[in-house]
């Protein structure tokens, strides 16, 4: 039994009496009212409210009062529609409308201050064109008087101070924007202001010269900072000529009309024979006062009643404390009073929030985890999220399907809208969305974003894409539906191999379609996209500096164009309900791009006495970005019906019995305040102008009065601290739970985490172990049959585990995609430049004499030829402007150094055979199919020399003295921590596979030469450079042996080593589990993130 005054989950889900939501109540009395005989007709009244919203709220509940009967609705609408109608002004409630204003303030901008479109950038313009509309905006709807406020601004610029006396770093970043300082530096600018004003006499001729420059600085600077604020008014009014020529309007600018149009008696908003009803109006401005001024006087002209206004202010705790929201109750309800007498006056229900309002507030460790925490809330109710020692025994639904409107979803922040969708429950089939969403926050933008910028760096880079971008764009998110057969990706994946394999690091667009209408045969959605995205300029302009050329801007704008339509086009569906995401990329093609491309095609006939194009192919780059980047799609909350998912500017005068709110956290609700503008503070504060203070009202307003109306509430936040939260409750929630004594529950969100399987990470696949032992066993060899390799023996002496991975998983190295060679790359580069070197000399006796390795050396011709074919093998591309041309000199000098290093072994009487190189050898070794790729093998005297090229730092020492004397005792051997040479094992795999499998004896018939493995590396220094010394146990021998003949200096304990470690790849009993190894060369392994033996770097 509860405590009394307890509260419990119980008493939060099962209160259900509250007061009748405030339009419902509003809706019912003139049901009521219009329904008697001869009373005015329902649709001859105009409602007007904060948002459109509100009016489909309102329209839903007449028709429940209706009850299915006919019934003509009213006029549902906001001040600004109304106005705007009036006016014949474009834009309506188009959130995407101050993206054409500010755009039309950067043209009047650019015009005033003489600069052009490349001087300044609209995207670099974009933050000081929302800070001077928000300032012209409040300027025209206080209704100041321009040309002597701007003086006044103009005047307080003017300071007696020094600029670097009164910025800080953050101000003076902003003014470097109205300077169009592309580099600001305040730092700099602090010294130069220093050295500018420094009283002090200078000692020196170049302290005075360095005095003079400052200053000159100085006043260059002051200068170009006045000059802004001079010609400010003109921007002012150039901007407003400039749409009004295409009828457009900000909010102040056409409230500002409207007042001035009635002032003169041009307007009149209440000659239409309409009732005009004001309902749950707020914070209102000076001239939307004189607005309602004009409905309310125009009642004293005639009996009939023109305008009604309603207020949504109740008498509450919370509504009634100073400081939140009341600045604007008391003249509102004294100068606009709500009717008191019949037949307009409603006696409004009440709600007790002291009694019915009742809270939780949930912690999350995520952000996202917020919205999987509101699935679960949704789908199951409080025990399935809530970790509390009492659970309660029932409980109601958060959302009840039958009445959907009784629960919403109200997001501070818009970036978790798409995750919030996404998490929720199935059951769910109807969510209406009333909020605008950024759209660089949907694949299709950030994909858009991508391709513009590599479309701009295809022609700065002389029409060539990097095989990086290439490779990206083939990965977008945003074209993964098109990649979803079976077949169309398997020609994806071929066209990247061959991409890749055949080294295109830059690639033309001729090159690149042929490829794709090579892999992507037929006609198909993803190959007409693909060619879309890499299609050729039919022209390009000339360039007036002749070095980028672009083709026409419009001809972007078209293959954007072309692009969205494939796009909408593939994925259209009759039968299912429109996925979310087609529907923003039905609104970005066809209200964002569609009009700029018809705006530019009808410019030249528009304007036939222009000479110049104003859409050269930089500004439709630079104002496409910028559109995708500010651009949102308006979600309109039409119609209604499901969940409601809603801004919190959007909830006003709205009325839910179940509020969910997540990031309720400080920071986030309300957001930081801040206010940009370019006008001071003093200024702002004397003309009346908004400041913080306002911003902070207005929040508070819109929470308390959601939540005077509310009976349940539940709040998430997340609980870790960042850059825009302090991890910690809002001061709004913690208010209503410590101030107002709101009931409040409290818990923390909880989604264990499981292991897939007990016994540790590592799973080993039986199957593929089978197989890939059945292949690689000698049986009768295939051209399919796989084989070890020396390489490969490599990696299992160093970890089983990696051997694992890379040989029977198929796991690679990342695939270098940046244009610059990897070590793989660049030693193959080399060592085939070795191969093609020494070719001619190959099976020649004595064929690397003294004689001929000078001749190579005497000029670069040969060695140059030698480099550049080895290149073209590798498909490398030689133009000087690649990264891959240095690398082509750094092989070069290579390849000299390798030579001058033969040149010193050739002694007198000892001229080396070349017997071949990169030689290729397929064989049978201790039961497995083998096979070697050996650089080189050459003779020498009475010795032949396995040899390995290495252009890096690779030793010719390898400490095998931790190995076991017996050879059986290998796998304690791999479980052991230890450095591994692989270079070395390699090599001693080459010269036992060789001797064992008698492939030597093909090669060599004299059976008595010696055979030393030999390491050799550029530039070697001495002839003993290059071979291969042992440090075996000491029951073997106590001394570091010198490999000089692999027969008799290595002992048989070594090679039996060797052959043991293959018999237990075959091995069914073996598992490659075994922990081997230094966890260090984790970092090297490909499959390192897959075993938690990997412990990554730490900086």
């Amino acid at each position: 039994m509860e405590e009394e005054g307890s509260f419990s989950i119980t008493h939060l889900l099962t209160q259900h009496t509250m007061a009748k939501p405030f339009l419902q109540q509003i809706a019912e009395h003139f049901h009521s009212l219009t329904s008697q005989p001869g009373a005015t007709p329902l649709y001859q009244f105009r409602f007007i409210f904060h948002n459109q919203r509100a009016g489909i709220f309102l329209c839903h509940y007449l028709e429940q009062c209706a009850n299915a009967r006919p019934l003509l609705l009213p006029e549902c609408t906001t001040m600004n529609s109304l106005i705007r109608r009036r006016l014949h002004l474009s834009g309506g409630e188009d959130p995407n409308n101050e993206l054409l204003v500010i755009h039309k303030i950067y043209l009047a901008y650019l015009e005033v201050m003489g600069l052009e479109p490349e001087e300044r950038s609209f995207e670099d313009f974009y933050d000081l064109g929302q800070a001077l509309l928000r300032d012209f905006d409040d300027i025209d709807k206080h209704l100041i008087k321009v040309s002597s406020f701007l003086e006044n601004l103009r005047n307080h610029k003017e300071l007696t101070e020094d600029l670097s006396t009164f910025l800080s770093q953050r101000q003076w970043s902003a003014v470097s924007k109205l300077i169009h300082d592309k580099d600001p530096d305040w730092s700099v600018l602090a010294r130069v202001n220093e050295m500018a004003t420094e009283e002090t006499e200078t000692k020196t001729e170049e302290e005075q010269k360095k005095k003079k420059e400052a200053t000159k600085k100085m006043q260059e600077m002051k200068k170009r900072f006045l000059d802004f604020w001079i010609k400010l008014p003109d921007i002012y009014r150039r901007a407003k000529s400039l749409m009004e020529k295409e009828g457009l309007a900000y909010e102040g600018m056409m409230l500002r009309e409207a007042v001035r149009q009635i002032k003169e008696g041009k307007l009149s908003l209440t000659d239409d024979g309409m009732i005009t009803v004001f309902v749950g109006l707020n914070a209102q401005t000076p001239a939307m006062y004189k607005i309602l001024d004009h409905f309310r006087d125009s009642d004293k002209d005639k009996d009939k009643d023109k305008a009604i206004f309603y207020w949504d202010y109740f008498t509450s705790p919370i509504l009634d404390s100073p400081g939140l929201a009341g600045s604007f109750v008391r003249y509102n309800t004294t100068n606009y009073p709500a009717p008191t007498d019949e037949p307009y006056h409603i006696d409004f229900e009440v709600p007790d929030q002291a009694h019915e309002l009742h809270t939780a507030l949930i912690s999350t460790a995520s952000a996202v985890a917020q919205t999987a925490a509101i699935r679960k809330l949704i789908e199951d109710g409080w025990e399935k999220i809530v970790e509390s020692p009492s659970r309660p025994s029932e409980s109601a639904p958060l959302y009840d399907p039958h009445e959907p409107l009784r629960t919403a979803i109200v997001l501070p922040d818009e970036s978790l809208l798409l995750p919030l969708l996404s998490n929720m429950p199935k059951g769910i089939d109807k969510i209406n969305v009333t909020m605008g969403y950024p759209i660089k926050g949907i694949p299709v933008a950030a994909m858009l974003s991508l391709l513009l910028k590599y479309w701009s760096n295809y022609y700065k880079r002389g029409q060539r894409y990097r095989l990086t971008e290439v490779c990206e764009i083939l990965m977008l998110t945003a074209l993964s539906k098109f990649f979803s057969g079976e077949k169309i990706v398997e020609a994806r994946r071929q066209l990247m191999d061959q991409l890749i394999d055949e080294k295109w690091y830059f690639i033309g667009t001729k090159d690149l379609r042929t490829l794709i209408e090579k892999n992507f045969p037929g006609e198909s959605r993803t190959r007409e996209i693909l060619l879309t995205i890499f299609s050729e300029p039919e022209t390009l302009c000339p360039s007036s500096t002749d070095i980028v050329r672009y083709p026409e801007g419009v001809a972007l704008t078209k293959q954007v164009d072309h692009l969205l339509e494939l796009l909408i086009k593939e994925s259209a569906s009759t039968e299912e309900e429109e996925d979310p995401e087609q529907g923003m990329i039905k609104y970005i093609h066809r209200y964002l791009i569609r009009p700029q491309l018809i705006s530019q095609r009808a410019y030249p006939e528009r304007h036939p006495e222009s000479s110049t194009n104003p859409f050269p192919f930089p500004i439709v780059v630079d104002l496409l970005s910028t559109t995708i980047s500010q651009a949102r799609i308006p979600f309109s909350g039409r119609p209604l019906g499901g969940i409601q998912v809603m801004g919190l500017l959007e909830t006003r005068g709205l009325d839910f019995d179940t509020v969910i709110i997540p990031d309720t956290a400080e920071g986030i609700l309300p957001t930081a305040t801040r206010l940009d503008t370019t006008i001071p503070f003093s200024l702002r504060t004397a003309y009346g102008l908004p400041t913080t203070d306002l911003q902070e009202q207005t929040r508070a307003y819109n929470f308390f009065r959601l939540m005077s109306r509310a009976k349940r509430v539940v709040f998430l936040y997340d609980s870790r601290a960042g850059d825009s939260s302090e991890g910690e409750p809002s001061r709004y929630v913690q208010l209503l739970r410590d101030v107002y004594k709101v009931p409040m529950y409290e818990a923390e969100a909880s989604f264990p985490l499981t292991r897939a399987e007990d016994g540790g990470y590592f799973i080993e696949d039986k199957t593929l172990v089978s197989q890939y032992r059945a292949d690689v066993s000698a049986k009768t060899p295939t051209e399919k049959a796989k084989r070890l390799s020396a390489s490969r023996m490599k990696d299992f002496h160093t970890c089983p585990r990696r051997f694992y991975y890379s040989a029977i998983e198929g796991i690679r190295d990342d695939e270098n995609l940046s244009g610059v060679l990897d070590k793989r790359d660049s030693g193959t580069l080399f060592h085939t430049a070795m191969q093609l070197l020494y070719k001619d000399k190959e099976g020649e006796k004595d064929g690397l004499s003294r004689e001929s390795l000078s001749d190579i050396l005497c000029g670069d011709e040969i060695i140059n030829k030698a480099v550049d074919d080895s290149a073209k093998l590798l498909h490398l591309k030689t133009k000087e402007s690649d990264y891959n041309d240095n690398q082509l000199k750094m092989t070069r000098k290579l390849v000299r150094r390798m030579v001058e290093a033969d040149l010193k072994r050739v002694e007198p009487g000892k001229d080396i055979t070349y017997v071949g190189g990169e030689i290729e050898i397929e064989t049978t070794y201790v039961g497995a199919n083998f096979k070697l790729i050996i650089d080189r093998i050459d003779v020498q005297g009475d010795t032949v020399n396995i040899i390995d090229y290495k252009t890096g730092r690779d030793k010719t020492e390898c400490d095998l003295s931790k190995w076991p004397t017996d050879p059986k005792k290998l796998v304690d051997c791999l479980k052991q921590t230890k450095e591994i040479n692989g270079a070395v094992i390699q090599l001693l795999y080459y010269c036992d596979v060789m001797l064992k499998s008698g492939e030597l004896n093909r090669f060599l018939p004299d059976k008595n030469l010696n055979i030393r493995p030999m390491i050799l590396k550029p530039g070697a220094p001495d002839i003993n450079d290059g071979i291969i010394t042992l440090k075996v146990p000491k029951e073997i021998d106590p001394n570091p042996v010198v490999i000089s003949d692999y027969r008799t200096n290595v002992d048989s304990s070594v090679k039996e080593w060797l052959r043991e470690a293959v018999r237990l790849i075959l091995d069914d009993d073996f598992s490659f589990a075994v922990e081997a190894g230094d966890a260090s060369g984790c970092n090297y392994c490909p499959a390192s993130m897959l075993c938690e033996k990997y412990v990554p770097k730490k900086w």
